[in-house]
């Protein structure tokens, strides 16, 4: 199977200098210049215009999207508000559908309402000049001090792909909804249509807006592997990212649950759980489940310290371990890993 191009992915890695990125502070204050800059227009015409490339900065930051993407939609096709769905196309819109994104209801809302004043010959409301939408984004970020180039649309789309990616959403659906991941992707176990990835998104978005539980580590899959014993049940659960989870619940839970195979289910464990090692070779442990991949940050606390690591796969996990432990392993940023966790760490919640 090939794999997703990455040669213009917001998720490729050239050096940190030449990539500026804005923090979700920043991206927020940003946001705030735009809405100010918008109420300022002492006309209605300016107004207008001027609200056209505020939404082009929130398509942009809400769903990752190219500059030249948002450009080309047609909010009266496009937008599907009931349901809080952008839809990008290829060809700039002239060829088939390529991907759906979620973005917050008052978004949909606020676009349908600008396609609705544009009229029928103002290309669904966002056929501005890309030179000029990136002119009024240097702009805003010039009024509130930042450097010109963490405003760009290149760089808002790499922040956002860095906070979703922060927000425990796997690399896979971060690589859809930027539009660089091959639908149908084919986990290990179990097959991934377009459809079922959308679903996974939604979770995925959906968990990070309510954030109601403190678990640091959410997944989202399909369940593979169901065997009942006289007791307890083990459960693998098929990650979008091609990766096998295991757990291990009572059987009262498995009917409880409704849990059958190719079913839905989510499940979480917290970072105090989870054990890492930095030495070469298999490990020799009794975790069921293993994930090799590469810390991405590192922060260390007095007596504790909390590892991210990326795993091959694209999932962030999250560890909380002792100060000393992060000094004796050498832990750094960069630095492979395996984050492990046994089978009876998993909660499994419903789906």
């Amino acid at each position: 199977m090939s794999s997703p191009d990455t040669s213009r992915s917001p998720l490729s890695r050239p050096p940190a200098a030449s990539r500026p990125c804005l923090t979700p502070r920043q991206l927020g204050r940003l946001g705030e210049a735009f809405d100010a800059w918008v109420r300022a227009a002492r006309r209605a015409d300016v107004a207008g215009s001027r609200r056209r490339v505020r939404l082009i900065f929130l398509l942009i930051r809400h769903t990752g999207a190219r500059l030249r993407e948002v450009l080309d939609l047609d909010l009266r096709r496009d937008l599907d508000p009931g349901r809080g769905l952008v839809r990008f196309r290829k060809g700039g819109g002239r060829q088939g559908l390529a991907r759906e994104v979620r973005i917050p209801r008052e978004l949909a809302v606020e676009a349908e309402a600008l396609a609705a004043e544009a009229g029928r010959d103002a290309g669904g409301g966002l056929a501005l000049d890309p030179a000029h939408v990136r002119r009024k984004f240097y702009e805003r970020a010039r009024e509130i001090g930042l450097p010109r180039a963490t405003a760009a649309p290149e760089a808002v789309r790499r922040s956002r792909a860095l906070e979703l990616l922060r927000q425990n959403v796997p690399l896979p659906i971060v690589q859809r909804m930027l539009g660089q991941a091959s639908p149908g992707r084919a986990a290990a176990y179990v097959r991934f249509s377009e459809a079922d990835l959308r679903r996974a998104e939604a979770f995925y978005l959906e968990r990070a807006r309510r954030r109601t539980t403190s678990a640091r580590n959410a997944f989202f899959g399909k369940l593979a592997v169901l065997r009942r014993g006289d007791v307890q049940a083990e459960v693998g659960i098929a990650l979008p990212s091609g990766e096998l989870l295991r757990a291990v619940i009572t059987r009262e839970s498995v009917e409880r649950l409704g849990l059958q195979v190719g079913g839905w289910v989510a499940a979480e464990v917290k970072a105090p759980w989870l054990s890492l090692d930095a030495g070469e070779g298999a490990p020799r442990s009794s975790a069921d489940n293993v994930f090799s991949g590469r810390i991405v940050r590192l922060r260390r606390g007095a007596l504790t310290a909390e590892v991210v690591t990326r795993s091959d796969g694209g999932i962030e996990l999250c560890a909380v371990i002792t100060r000393e432990s992060a000094d004796r392993l050498g832990l750094r940023r960069g630095r492979a890993v395996r984050v492990a966790f046994s089978a009876f760490a998993v909660i499994l919640h419903e789906a």
